[in-house]
């Protein structure tokens, strides 16, 4: 509401920060929602100072902006917010760690080998584009190429 005191909560936000239920309950301050997670462990390192001001940039320029927050089991929260006409908000909280990974996945599969892990090609080209742009500003650059007789087969069986 307007002095941000809990309207509604559901079961799904204490199982995504991993409190007990009756946690959190309506009537409570945003201030003690963000005590409670702190108490439960999901911000090491954090304390409420730390909390607030992370919401307060997240509200930068007087428009709402998704805020992602990384907790000490590993999860990632999306929390996106709307204002109220009467000055309150809604805000939802979403788990977003497996799609987090899955794009961290991809983009790494999209600059590495699949079976060494090792940078490919696309990779190689994108550091050589660096090189060549920061070598007419601060140093010059080399590439070394090794050359290895009768590696076909390799490649052809295992792939480039």
């Amino acid at each position: 509401d307007a002095q941000h005191r809990l309207m509604v909560v559901n079961r799904r936000y204490s199982e995504i920060y991993g409190l007990a239920a009756g946690t959190i309950v309506p009537g409570m301050s945003a201030q003690d929602v963000m005590r409670a997670s702190l108490v439960a462990g999901n911000h090491p390192g954090s304390d409420l100072a730390a909390l607030l001001h992370q919401e307060h940039e997240a509200h930068r320029g007087g428009t709402w902006h998704t805020q992602f927050q990384e907790l000490a089991n590993g999860r990632t929260v999306s929390i996106d917010r709307r204002e109220t006409a009467d000055g309150g908000f809604v805000a939802t909280y979403e788990d977003v760690t497996e799609r987090r990974r899955a794009e961290a996945r991809i983009a790494f599969l999209a600059h590495h080998d699949t079976v060494t892990g090792l940078p490919n090609r696309e990779a190689l080209g994108q550091q050589i584009e660096m090189a060549v742009a920061q070598a007419g500003r601060d140093s010059g650059f080399a590439v070394f190429e090794i050359d290895l007789d009768d590696f076909r087969p390799v490649n052809e069986t295992l792939g480039h």
